[in-house]
């Protein structure tokens, strides 16, 4: 069985411009699921619905990545998308990856008086996601 290490991992908004100081990052895609089963079935049937999808990046607070962490903070302000990229793992050819277009929809930070300077996004996708393999 394959194992990976999340270290190899990474995030890119706008296509070549890689998020510093990335500690992890999730994604979830879901579609709901409607009751489609008929008076008399034994079993029930589903109808999936409309995709939807989130994400969540946590970093180290770096106030110089003007092209990753700032550029984020500066979607969210200004109320326009990004296009954010995901990799498992390093980007080589036959890879696969996530892409899509997503929403800024919160930024949080966290200060501890004992610990790093954190820097948390979270992002709504916009229309659909697509699973890509690098060529």
């Amino acid at each position: 069985m394959a194992r990976y290490h999340g270290k190899n991992g990474k995030a890119v908004i706008g296509g070549s411009d890689q998020i510093n100081e990335v500690q992890d990052w999730s994604l979830d895609i879901s579609v709901p699921l409607a009751d489609a089963s008929a008076m008399g079935n034994a079993f029930t049937n589903a109808l999936p619905g409309q995709y939807s999808g989130s994400a969540s990046i946590n970093c180290s607070y770096e106030p110089a990545d003007s092209d990753g962490q700032e550029a984020m903070v500066t979607a969210l302000l200004a109320g326009t998308t990004v296009t954010l990229t995901l990799y498992e793992l390093p980007s080589a050819t036959g890879v696969k990856y996530w892409s899509g277009t997503f929403w800024v929809e919160k930024v949080g930070e966290k200060v501890p008086v004992g610990g790093r300077v954190e820097r948390t996004f979270g992002l709504k996708l916009e229309g659909a996601l697509s699973r890509l393999t690098v060529a």
